[in-house]
């Protein structure tokens, strides 16, 4: 046994003169495609077959303060931009209603606005980013802002005290 072995270490070596040199067969799809042999842990059933998925690479997440352009601009700019001409809009409607609408309906309009859009921010706060429900609840604290300025300056139906205290109201909300 020790004699072969050191015949095969010793041609292995040292490359036969007169010898034929060897060639290596041509790959087909046959030799090319093997399926692996499978391994088995011990105590694993041999019919349930694991496959690896690697994890998806981690999200680069933005920072706080470097935000790209198009979300400042379509999100933000056309959020205040939108505010601001709901806010124009709710001071000229007031001022349209004040020859459709008596005084006292005219504010209970401005109030249930002012509401309707403070709800609507609460149910957004959920649903969508947080800067958006705090623009549309910051919308509503405007509206109901005017509606008392409007009760109080234009139609003297709020004292002093009763818009003073309903801003108060508003404002710790």
């Amino acid at each position: 046994m020790r004699v072969l072995e050191e015949q095969l270490t010793r041609e292995s070596r040292e490359p036969d003169v007169g010898a034929t040199p060897r060639v290596r067969p041509e790959l087909t799809t046959e030799t090319r495609i093997r399926p692996e042999p499978e391994t088995v842990p011990a105590g694993a059933n041999p019919q349930v077959r694991l496959y690896f998925t690697p994890p998806p690479p981690p999200a680069t997440p933005l920072d706080g303060g470097t935000q790209s352009f198009e979300r400042v601009l379509g999100g933000k700019v056309a959020l205040y931009t939108g505010l601001t001409l709901l806010f124009l809009a709710t001071a000229f409607f007031l001022g349209w209603a004040w020859a459709q609408l008596s005084p006292a309906g005219r504010l209970a309009l401005g109030y249930v606005g002012g509401a309707l859009l403070m709800g609507l921010g609460v149910v957004a706060r959920e649903r969508t980013e947080r800067w958006f429900s705090d623009g549309l609840m910051g919308a509503g604290l405007a509206t109901l802002y005017l509606t008392t300025w409007a009760g109080w300056e234009r139609y003297a139906l709020l004292s002093y005290a009763g818009a003073l205290s309903r801003n108060r109201v508003a404002g710790s909300v």
